[in-house]
């Protein structure tokens, strides 16, 4: 079996793994680093998310390996309040010009109210 053959297959594997299925969704998202040493929180937006983690283009990631909080707001322009992923995970891999996140399944689901004001910079619900 050539190389590309085995890479191939090994990341048809690698695919299988996945529990949970992906979207191509892009939602404002905070991050926080939280180990090995604290990090400026990072504004961004998720190129693809599941249930079981999401993936972030940025030029700055955090290491592999890094444990994180991570805030996905569900933003729909129109609605009273919107819906908030509060989650904790891992930074499963860092790239140049990103990282994908694995969530731990501490999740929680707010509603942010427009009176609270969001915690991302510059977006509201209404």
């Amino acid at each position: 079996m050539r190389a590309a053959q085995l890479l191939y297959r090994e990341s048809e594997l690698m695919d299988d793994k996945r529990l949970f299925e992906r979207f191509d969704m892009a939602f404002p998202a905070l991050i926080e680093c939280l180990r090995p040493k604290r990090r400026k929180r990072l504004f961004l937006m998720t190129t693809n998310l599941s249930a079981g983690g999401a993936y972030f283009n940025t030029p700055k990631p955090f290491p592999t390996g890094a444990d994180v909080k991570v805030d996905v707001l569900l933003h729909d322009k129109g609605q009273e309040s919107c819906p908030v992923i509060n989650v904790t995970g891992r930074v499963l891999r860092s790239e140049p010009n990103g990282m994908a996140v694995l969530f731990n399944e501490d999740y929680e689901i707010t509603a942010m109210e427009e009176s609270k004001g969001p915690p991302f910079p510059a977006l509201n619900c209404l």
